[in-house]
């Protein structure tokens, strides 16, 4: 495919997805019925989508439209505008391009704003009451570029020079990532990195820095029992036990999500126990309970920017009430001398802060043990952590 028809491809695809369709589900659709286009022809009409969705009102400000008017074809007149693609390049109507622009639409186009956060504005009111208005932006800014690609070694089995050193070796562009002492971040993008003999060895996975940082800020050395109460795919479970040496029982209220976790488990050596069912995890049996919990995902949105525009009030209510009852959950499954982990990938202080708040005014003997906070940067994802103790146990 030429680049004007990768532009008009994404123009179809961001159609449905401003239509109401979830941005993976429009961009497998269209992959499906478009047999013609290549893994790379596939990949860039990905990059202009999620560009675009990440810079929505922006790019509709460009456009001259408003969020409330977007259209596909609006987008990526804001999108070539703003990355100083010139328009009569693209828009030719030739060889499947788009078509070219009307008078209206050059007239309407304007420079691009320089204050727009590109979130819903409720959204970014509550990261400027948490935050301030100018970390506030600058977390909305990160925000709207494309998340790194991370690995985590396994130091199971190998070390991070180690496997560095292979994988260069494999053609493998990487740098080491300062927020967590097994992160290796890809400095250029590459596909196939699963069919890597490393990764067929269990010597690395896919992981965001930050999410190694969370697990990496908890002391599993004297904690025999560990639990990933909210387990997922079973990301952290693996870097639990990675890190421990010990066994981790991973639970989730949907055992479906664990389904490739034995798998997963056997490659990389780790020792998991999988318990579906919450009833049998033992009560006050467990000196680490790890909650990943439910939440909007906005310490994430770069790498699904449509959850940023789907999210309202009425929802984030739901989260916080999922996330209390989680916590609720867990209580009785501590220790005496137990950690209850709270972590959220959101940078939003309703499910951090405030659930901090709740828990310690709703639990009795409990106090915060440690707190962290990582905001979006070029290394990695918005995470939040907070570690509660009863108060008996402190040292």
């Amino acid at each position: 495919m030429r680049p004007e028809a990768r532009i008009a491809a994404a123009i179809e695809v961001l159609d449905e997805i401003v239509g109401g369709a979830a941005a993976e589900k429009a961009l497998t659709s269209w992959a499906r019925r478009s047999r013609f286009a290549g893994s790379k022809d596939r990949a860039a009409v990905r990059d202009h989508v999620y560009h675009s969705i990440r810079n929505l009102s922006s790019f509709q400000s460009i456009a001259g439209q408003t969020s409330c008017g977007a259209s596909g074809r609006s987008l990526m007149i804001g999108a070539c505008v703003a990355q100083e693609i010139p328009l009569d390049t693209v828009f030719t109507g030739e060889r499947h391009a788009p078509h070219p622009l009307t008078d209206e639409e050059r007239a309407a186009i304007t420079a691009p704003p320089s204050d727009d956060p590109d979130m819903p504005a409720w959204i970014f009111e509550s990261l400027s009451n948490a935050m301030g208005h100018d970390v506030a932006l600058q977390q909305a800014r990160a925000l709207s570029h494309r998340g790194p690609i991370t690995l985590r070694t396994n130091l199971q089995k190998t070390t991070r020079p180690a496997l560095m050193d292979r994988l260069t070796r494999a053609g493998v562009d990487l740098r080491e990532n300062p927020l967590a002492e097994a992160a290796l971040t890809l400095v250029q993008d590459r596909g196939g990195l699963t069919n890597l003999p490393e990764f067929q060895e269990g010597l690395f996975e896919m992981q965001d820095a930050s999410s190694q940082a969370v697990v990496e800020a908890l002391d599993l050395s004297r904690s025999d029992h560990i639990l990933d109460f909210c387990a997922g795919g079973g990301g952290k479970t693996l870097a639990l036990a990675a890190r421990s040496g010990k066994v981790v029982t991973a639970h989730d209220i949907d055992a479906g999500r664990m389904k490739d976790l034995p798998q997963r488990a056997e490659r990389a050596g780790a020792q998991v126990r999988i318990m579906r069912d919450r009833a049998h995890l033992k009560p006050a049996g467990f000196d680490i309970i790890l909650i990943d919990a439910p939440c909007s995902g906005s310490g994430s949105w770069r790498r699904a920017p449509d959850a940023k525009w789907r999210l309202t009030r009425e929802r984030l209510a739901e989260l916080q009430a999922i996330q209390r009852d989680v916590l609720m959950q867990t209580v009785p499954l501590a220790s005496a001398q137990g950690r209850i982990c709270y972590a959220t990938c959101s940078i939003l202080a309703e499910e951090n802060e405030v659930q901090k708040d709740w828990f310690l005014a709703n639990f009795d003997g409990w106090a915060v043990h440690q707190e962290h906070h990582w905001t979006v940067t070029p290394d990695g994802d918005g995470f939040y952590l907070v570690q509660f103790m009863r108060e008996n146990a402190f040292d």
